[in-house]
């Protein structure tokens, strides 16, 4: 087993879980090549053989470099992993994709955890999401969308860094939780109870109010409280850094795109480079599964079958919730988008 200043030094030990309380942190050792394989950084996809090791508070104090990582926050469902996976580029660019440890802190901020403990905890977290293994190679973190609550504790931690903030429009959202079947409906729910607590918006739904409505409308209002989380966070800081992403723009433009991104978090791809990505097999794959023959040309058909068997529904839930919008004064544009600033 390393010597805690091994460990630190050494990025393939992946900080994972988190102790608030002592300010322990554990970490699970995946070497950058196997990471780049996996789904998420989550416990289900780990390998179960994994070395892993725990840091107490005192073991931490050797001092990081903060980095410079850059930030994908998102909605869900809306392409983020596969644009994370375009970004990562072998010795140029590597992309992190939700890992725990994020989520833990979450939870955290969500369970009125000390703000200064969570904050500090972070800021540890972040340096050693941000280690490099090659000199000028750049980081981009994709936190789980369960981790939005993070947002802007993440930019005032890093005032260097910048974020992206991609999402789907409303109808496509609801579309691909209508297509996960009885999954995606449990999980919209369980979500809105994460959402809730600290949401942007309240509606002003009572809990009959909220036990009547269907699981689309339910995932609508999960829709919008991110949606306006989103627009407080730009209102705050700026387009200079935050720039926002249509899921749409992504699959329509995807060198333009890329070519934006990396603009916008000064990652250094050339034309050619984003040119080869986007001709690549990593938009012809599922970026869930990672299996070949999925396209746009797919994902149309799946979303033309959905809207066969549920069209109706989700027509009904969006006008719905654009009115739920208009009346807590959220714009349905957030702004800011990421392809107006490419030159």
């Amino acid at each position: 087993m390393p010597t805690a200043a091994e460990l630190l030094a050494d990025p393939d030990w992946l900080p994972h879980g988190v102790d608030v309380r002592t300010g322990a942190l554990g970490f699970v050792r995946i070497p950058r090549d196997v990471q780049r394989g996996m789904t998420f950084l989550a416990d289900e996809y780990l390998p179960k053989s994994a070395p892993r090791a725990e840091l107490t508070a005192t073991d931490l104090r050797h001092r990081l470099s903060p980095g410079r990582p850059q930030f994908v926050f998102h909605s869900a469902f809306c392409c983020s992993t596969l644009l994370t996976r375009a970004l990562d580029v072998p010795g140029r660019v590597f992309g992190l994709k939700e890992p725990a440890t994020l989520n833990d802190l979450a939870a955290a901020k969500l369970a009125r955890a000390p703000t200064q403990r969570v904050t500090e905890l972070l800021d540890r977290v972040l340096s050693l999401l941000a280690r490099t293994t090659t000199p000028g190679e750049a980081i981009v973190i994709k936190p789980s969308n369960v981790a939005n609550n993070l947002l802007e504790t993440c930019l005032e931690s890093r005032p260097q860094a910048q974020a992206l903030l991609m999402y789907s429009q409303l109808p496509a959202f609801l579309r691909s939780i209508a297509h996960k079947g009885l999954w995606g409906r449990t999980w919209a729910r369980q979500l809105f109870q994460t959402l809730r607590p600290t949401a942007a918006i309240d509606p002003g739904f009572s809990s009959d109010e909220l036990f009547q409505q269907s699981d689309l409308q339910i995932a609508g209002l999960c829709w919008l409280m991110q949606h306006a989380q989103f627009v407080q966070a730009l209102a705050r800081f700026g387009d200079t850094r935050i720039r926002t992403l249509d899921s749409d723009a992504l699959l329509a433009q995807p060198q333009q795109t890329l070519l934006a991104v990396s603009e916008h978090f000064a990652l250094g791809l050339t034309p050619e480079a984003t040119a080869t990505i986007a001709h690549g097999p990593v938009f012809r794959e599922n970026s869930k599964s990672m299996t070949e023959g999925y396209d746009r040309a797919v994902r149309a058909e799946e979303h033309a079958a959905v809207d066969a068997a549920h069209g109706e529904e989700i027509g009904m839930v969006t006008q719905w919730v654009q009115a739920v919008a208009q009346h807590c004064g959220v714009p349905l544009t957030i702004g800011a988008p990421l392809l107006a600033q490419t030159r």
